[in-house]
């Protein structure tokens, strides 16, 4: 029986949605993030709620598929190339729960400056490992 998904197609899709994150964090960092601190207070539950869920529906679907696809390719082959993949991914996930996630649960009921700026400094360690991920993954398919 073939297999279900190729090494290749397993490659593009992965390369997908690192680029699609990538993107979406580039947006976040730039764009979304540093409006925060200029929310008035009497609007900022309805505004984080709405930002926090949108940006859920979003970003774990890719970052499901960011860690599958590296875990289909590691399986494959065992290159260093795959393990960084997957590297990079758990890295996104990790960073993700342990510090943003927390950091957005805080700033729910109090929109501090302190919290909104912490937020924008650790973010960029997100945006580097998936801009990372998208180089290395865009360069390795024109390979």
């Amino acid at each position: 029986m073939p297999p279900a998904l190729t090494p290749e197609a397993a490659s593009l899709i992965h390369c997908v949605a690192v680029v699609a994150l990538a993107s979406l964090l580039w947006l976040v960092q730039l764009a979304i993030y540093p409006a925060l601190a200029d929310i008035e207070p009497s609007h900022w539950p309805a505004c984080h709620r709405r930002h926090t869920r949108s940006a859920a529906c979003l970003m774990l679907p890719l970052m499901v598929v960011q860690v599958g696809a590296a875990t289909i390719l590691f399986s494959y082959e065992k290159s260093e190339l795959h393990a960084i993949y997957l590297i990079l991914g758990c890295a996104n996930w990790a960073v993700t729960a342990t510090i943003i996630v927390p950091l957005l649960q805080a700033l729910y009921n109090r929109p501090l400056p302190r919290l909104i700026r912490r937020l924008c400094v650790v973010n960029w360690l997100r945006v580097l490992l998936l801009t990372a991920s998208s180089i290395t993954a865009v360069f390795t398919l024109l390979k």
